[in-house]
């Protein structure tokens, strides 16, 4: 009687080895090469090369004068409010 206990125990033990741990393993693999190209590959790293390109972009336009810069803020702002007004943000 005790063969047949044990033998029920170690076709569960199997299962569980190969269906339930198999299974975890292969999630946490995928998870985790996720998590290497997608979060740190491209989110993180491609934030930086964003923010370096940006960089690279705006130090190309910068004068120095404070004047131009007041007149290309007012000019920004004033096409925003005339999109706003002109239905842009609610079509």
């Amino acid at each position: 009687m005790q063969r047949k206990s044990q033998r029920s125990q170690n076709k569960r033990y199997e299962f569980y080895q190969r269906v339930l741990v198999a299974g975890q393993d292969g999630l946490a693999r995928l998870t985790d090469a996720f998590e290497g190209w997608v979060v740190r590959g491209f989110l993180v790293r491609g934030s930086g090369v964003m923010a370096r390109a940006a960089g690279q972009g705006l130090r190309l336009v910068q004068c120095g004068q404070v004047q131009i810069y007041a007149a290309v803020f007012i000019l920004g702002a004033m096409l925003l409010v005339g999109w706003l007004l002109g239905g842009g943000a609610w079509k």
